[in-house]
């Protein structure tokens, strides 16, 4: 595709982000072309209305040719009006510093902060964002989503993906670091003593520890039915170096059968 067309299919705004040269040179050209358009008709407005007077002051003209003037008249005025007030929100018009022009370069900062106070109080106060939050019904919408089967299914899939990922990228070191620092301190502090002296002595009590044990090992087997390469591995490293790589492999294999 030319490269005309691709630019002729991209919009000012895009163009605008890109920065691209061809279409800062188009609004150039679309400026300069409707400044000579709005210079045509003030200057059209001021023939007519110059010739208007002239037709006027000899005293014979129609009535018809006042309306026309009047008209001419309030172009003449409403261009002049719109250039003033377009210029001076920029510059100073004609290079006069005239009080109140150049307000957009003078006050910018003060814009700036009206305009980010106005967009701070009327989308992003908490208020507004919680109100528009539980329009969303996100959570809804969500869990109608996940409710569907192959949608729940591909969640798993990727979930799964993503947590072995990062389990084979952990390492046992760093892993006992964290439980030793973490977990091991956390649950070794005076204040979990008791509770969990309570806690233990009531299961022992009621003899609940056997269901929980029974669910750990239940848990323990089926991952090991499916982890006989996790387990070859470890057996493999933990070995000594004089057993021989064949007895660990089948040492490791009759583990996971049993």
């Amino acid at each position: 595709m030319p490269a005309p067309a691709r630019r002729a299919g991209i919009s000012f705004a895009e163009s605008f982000v890109a920065a691209d040269p061809q279409a800062d040179a188009d609004r150039r050209r679309a400026l300069r072309r409707m400044k000579v358009v709005a210079l045509s008709f003030l200057v059209g407005a001021s023939v007519v209305f110059l010739g208007c007077r002239w037709a006027q002051a000899g005293g014979t003209a129609a009535a018809w040719v006042g309306y026309v003037r009047a008209a001419a008249e309030a172009g003449m005025v409403g261009a002049l009006a719109d250039w003033f007030a377009v210029t001076a929100l920029f510059k100073h018009p004609l290079g006069i510093p005239i009080p109140h022009t150049a307000i957009i370069k003078r006050k910018k900062d003060q814009l700036g902060e009206g305009l980010g106070t106005f967009v701070r109080e009327n989308f992003l106060s908490p208020p507004i964002v919680e109100s528009k939050l539980r329009d969303a019904q996100i959570p809804s919408r969500l869990g109608k989503w996940l409710s569907q089967i192959e949608h729940a299914q591909r969640v798993a899939a990727e979930t799964a993906t993503v947590l072995r990922v990062l389990v084979e990228l952990l390492r046992d070191d760093d892993v006992q670091h964290v439980i030793d620092r973490t977990i091991m301190k956390r649950v070794a502090e005076p204040q979990w003593g008791p509770p969990a002296g309570r806690l233990l002595a009531t299961l022992l009590a009621e003899n609940r520890q056997e269901a929980l044990l029974q669910l750990l090992a239940d848990r323990a087997f089926h991952w090991s039915l499916n982890a006989g390469e996790v387990i070859q591995r470890v057996v493999e490293r933990d070995s000594p170096s004089w057993s021989p790589g064949s007895s660990t492999t089948s040492s490791a294999t009759a583990s996971t059968v049993s």
